[in-house]
């Protein structure tokens, strides 16, 4: 995809596995002021749905052409396996989205916007539907 750059955690190269896996996407647009509460949220999250459901998460951020310096923000506040990807202005919601799920390596993928409208225990109720029935 042209204008895109994409920043990794460099621990977070995966190798093939057989334990199942899960990628959370979230676009942002400016929302550098939510980057240390939604991260240390998908901290959280990350060890509730290893406890839970035995998944290992994997967390793609879309920066939609923010000019905030959000990026920087979610990358020096993320932990685990996560990458972002920067696109390099603002082309919407839907298009970061596509982004975020052509970028995501996992069997199953849980859309949730990074401005902390989804709670953690409702992001918690929508992994176990996904979980239960990973076809819906």
């Amino acid at each position: 995809m042209e204008g895109v750059v994409i920043r990794q955690n460099p621990s977070s190269a995966s190798n093939a596995s057989t334990i199942k896996t899960l990628s959370i996407v979230s676009p942002f647009l400016d929302e550098a002021s939510a980057a240390p509460n939604f991260s240390e949220m998908l901290a959280e999250l990350e060890r509730e749905v290893a406890s839970r459901f035995g998944l290992e998460t994997e967390i793609v951020l879309v920066d939609d052409g923010s000019t905030d310096n959000g990026a920087a923000l979610f990358a020096s506040h993320l932990v685990g396996r996560w990458k972002i990807i920067q696109l390099s202005r603002n082309f919407g919601k839907e298009i970061a989205l596509f982004a975020g799920i052509e970028a995501a390596s996992s069997d199953l993928v849980l859309l949730m916007d990074a401005d902390l409208q989804h709670s953690l225990s409702v992001s918690l109720r929508l992994i176990e539907t996904i979980v239960a029935d990973p076809e819906t």
